[in-house]
């Protein structure tokens, strides 16, 4: 996720909106034009409704007044006037979220993947049982999810596991097609829409807060997000650029909406602010404010070759409906890699609706009349490089995006070697760093993972392109063999899970990186060598 935003010098006040604050993208834009203090653009700076970048200084655009017709597909449409009704599209109450004030905070803290384990019932990217009759009570719902409320799944007559966290992967809100709301679990790097059946609306997820997703330097909104793609002398991301990449919505989020023509979509995060509109990763405090991000417009506007580009504006807002940025931001897939961008690309060819594939239908026809596939990720929101930067991967054991990421976080890039034992993967800059699989059948046997000097992180991002180069998938094993680390060994000698170990937790953020989960982690002796060994989900 990517944040933006200046600090606020004092709460903002949503001047001229009802008690119950209308979460619709143009409201809030209204509603942030007439505040006192927020951390956006200059004031007269709304985005225009064509799509087009805003020129400063001019007045906001033409149109509807915050407020004025009916929300519709979760807020973000217009209902047309009576008699003028569009047909077929599922209607969603209006002003239904952000409710203000609602009594949701942070429930404070940092949660591992392991600690939010996949619930079965209902299993990966299927919803819950229990429905939800308004948008209003499923949001409120999502939220607490979003902010490490196990009691929200609770209350709905979920059983959990002792320890059950709710922050360590992605969770969505959809509506379905009879007009009922329900929470769906994704998976730690996304939630993947399309085994929802036909006429399904995603109208939000959450994501995760994580370790690697933890704050390097707390700001506001467009004070972090001026940080993104930035790299230090390594050629590397740096601190500041992995906090952009986490905070707002991904490229992914971006580029779905605009596939599935999702009029108004939030990404819930667990970052909080305490009334300064300052980002920070959540302690638990009474005062925190959880942070969501709103996306609207979206809409695909030219290509970059094969690769689509998305334009989308940007609100991001507290939970009581204060606004603390607004702004536009470009998904595009570039290499195959989808990349988010504060700026319009420089160079873009027309729209090639080809290049961008909604969750449910076939490919559009080419000229010639014969189906083509789309190459960008539109059926799964979510899945802002976790973790260390890389990109999850849309389908386990195909297809997966990491592998270009890997180049861009090692210094130097990554080099694959292959023989008939073993798979390697090395840093170009440093050989040393490296790691070695040894493939037999669906058993993957980790013998060596080493990053010298490389930065922290350099082993998950190895591994995950090493798991990745095998094609690793459900119902593989790993096994971490012949373990000489000091902490993973006092790890075991003090009986704690093997996932908590640091080689543990390295092959979970591995498998997370490329939409994979470990199961039924244990310790194993192997021929006199001590070993982790772990299913694959």
């Amino acid at each position: 996720m990517t944040r933006t935003t200046s600090q606020l010098a004092e709460r903002v006040e949503l001047a001229g909106l009802p008690d119950e604050v209308r979460s619709t993208n143009q409201e809030l834009q209204g509603a942030a034009l007439t505040s006192k203090a927020f951390d956006n653009p200059t004031p007269a700076e709304s985005p225009p409704a064509t799509g087009e970048p805003a020129t400063k200084g001019k007045s906001a655009p033409d149109g509807p007044a915050p407020g004025a017709g009916k929300s519709v597909e979760g807020g973000g449409a217009k209902e047309p006037p009576a008699g003028g009704k569009e047909e077929g599209a599922p209607q969603v109450e209006e002003h239904a979220k952000p409710a203000a004030p609602q009594t949701i905070t942070s429930a404070g803290g940092i949660t591992e993947v392991h600690e939010t384990p996949l619930l079965d019932p209902p299993g990966l990217n299927k919803p819950f049982d229990f429905r939800l009759k308004s948008l209003r009570e499923g949001d409120t719902l999502l939220r607490r999810i979003a902010n490490g409320d196990p009691k929200a799944l609770v209350e709905q007559g979920i059983t959990l596991p002792k320890g059950y966290k709710t922050q360590g992967r992605e969770f969505g809100l959809a509506q379905l097609p009879d007009g009922t709301f329900a929470i769906v679990q994704g998976e730690p790097g996304g939630v993947a829409w399309d085994g929802l059946p036909k006429g399904t609306i995603a109208l939000a997820h959450t994501h995760p807060i994580t370790p690697e997703r933890a704050l390097n330097s707390p700001g506001t909104v467009k004070e972090i997000l001026s940080h993104l793609g930035t790299r230090d002398h390594w050629d590397d991301p740096t601190p500041q650029a992995h906090d952009a990449a986490h905070i707002a919505p991904s490229a992914e989020d971006i580029l779905f909406c605009g596939a599935n023509k999702v009029v108004n979509h939030d990404v819930h995060t667990g970052y909080v602010h305490t009334g300064d509109g300052v980002l920070k990763t959540p302690t638990g405090a009474p005062n925190e404010k959880a942070v969501s991000f709103n996306i609207a417009e979206a809409k695909h506007v030219g290509n970059i070759g094969t690769g689509p580009v998305v334009e989308a504006s940007v609100v991001a807002h507290d939970v009581d409906g204060n606004v603390l940025y607004i702004g536009r931001m470009w998904a595009a897939v570039i290499g195959g890699h989808p990349t988010l961008n504060m700026r319009a690309p420089t160079t873009m060819t027309a729209p090639d609706p080809v290049t961008l594939k909604a969750m449910h239908g076939a490919a559009t026809p080419d000229a010639a009349g014969a189906p083509t596939a789309a190459p960008g990720p539109p059926t799964k929101a979510g899945g802002t490089q976790l973790p260390e930067g890389m990109q999850p991967g849309r389908k386990a054991g195909s297809g997966r995006t990491a592998a270009g990421s890997a180049d861009e976080r090692i210094p130097g890039g990554t080099l694959v070697e292959k023989d008939d034992f073993a798979t390697t993967v090395k840093s170009r800059k440093d050989p040393t760093a490296l790691v070695r699989l040894e493939v037999d059948g669906q058993t993957l046997k980790l013998t060596d993972i080493f990053r010298r000097s490389l930065p922290p992180g350099t082993g998950v991002i190895l591994l995950a392109e090493a798991l990745q180069s095998v094609h690793a998938g459900p119902g593989f094993e790993l096994i971490i063999h012949g373990i000489i680390n000091p902490e993973t060994l006092e790890a075991f000698e003090k009986g704690m899970n093997p996932l908590e170990s640091k080689l543990g937790k390295t092959a979970e953020r591995a498998l997370a990186a490329i939409g994979l989960t470990p199961k039924n982690a244990r310790w194993e002796n192997i021929r006199g060598k001590q070993c982790i060994v772990m299913g694959i989900d």
